[in-house]
C-alpha cells in the first residue's frame, strides 16, 4: 500500500494558533475601521439632513442669522415648531437632556443640560438643541448609548457662525493641527466636527479621540 501524506495533529495545532493569532490582530482593527467609516457616515448624512431643513425653512423664514428668533430653556420647542419641525423625520422631541449618567447607569439631565431640548429622529440617532440661544445643534450618532462624549459619539454645528447668515460649522480660520489639538482638548467641541469636514468626511488615522 501506497503511504498517505497528512498532516500531524502537532501541525495542524500550530496552524490554529497562527490563524488565532492573526485573528486577534486583524479583526479588532477591521470592526474599529468600520465604527469609523459607519460614525463619519451618519454625521456627514445628519449634515445634509440639517442643512437641507434650514435651507427650507430659509425660505419662509430668512436666513437663520439675522432673521430667526433664538430662545433657550423651556422656549427650545417653540425654536424647534417654527423653523425646523416641518423639514425633519422624526419619532418624538422632549424637553431634557438623553445623556449617560456613568454613576448611577441611567440616561437623564447629565451633560447636554436641564431644559435643554431632544429630538428623536427617524434613523435612531438623536438631535439636541443647545448653547444658550439655541445657536448649538447637537448630535448623537447612536441614541441612548454611550458614552456621550464630545468627537467621539456626540458632533456639534452652530447655526448662527455666519455673519452672511449662511449655515456653516466652521466658520472660523484654523489649520488643521489646530483643530487637532483643540478636538484632543476639548477645549473647543465644534473643531472635532470641523477637523471630519475638512479632512473629507473620514476620521484620518491621527484623529486625536477614540471613538
Amino acid at each position: 500500500m501506497k503511504n498517505i501524506k497528512s498532516f500531524t495533529l502537532a501541525e495542524v495545532l500550530i496552524t490554529l494558533v497562527i490563524i488565532g493569532i492573526i485573528a486577534a490582530i486583524t479583526v479588532p482593527m477591521i470592526m474599529a475601521n468600520h465604527k469609523r467609516i459607519e460614525t463619519a457616515s451618519k454625521v456627514k448624512k445628519f449634515y445634509a439632513m440639517i442643512t437641507n431643513a434650514i435651507k427650507l425653512a430659509e425660505v419662509e423664514h430668512g436666513v437663520p442669522y439675522h432673521s430667526w428668533d433664538y430662545y433657550s430653556g423651556s422656549r427650545y420647542e417653540e425654536y424647534f415648531d417654527r423653523y425646523l419641525k416641518k423639514h425633519l423625520s422624526y419619532i418624538e422631541a422632549e424637553t431634557g437632556s438623553h445623556a449617560y449618567n456613568e454613576t448611577t447607569g441611567e440616561y437623564g439631565s447629565v451633560d447636554w443640560g436641564p431644559g435643554e431640548f431632544s429630538i428623536y429622529l427617524s434613523d435612531g440617532t438623536i438631535m439636541g438643541l443647545s448653547g444658550g440661544d439655541s445657536s448649538l445643534i447637537l448630535f448623537d450618532v447612536n441614541g441612548e448609548k454611550g458614552p456621550n462624549k464630545d468627537g467621539r459619539d456626540i458632533f456639534e454645528f452652530d447655526t448662527k457662525s455666519s455673519s452672511d447668515g449662511s449655515f456653516k460649522v466652521c466658520n472660523y480660520q484654523h489649520t488643521r493641527d489646530e483643530l487637532i489639538s483643540s478636538c484632543s482638548s476639548q477645549t473647543d467641541a465644534i473643531s472635532c466636527t470641523c477637523l471630519l469636514m475638512n479632512d473629507g468626511w473620514e476620521f484620518k488615522n491621527d484623529y486625536p479621540l477614540k471613538l
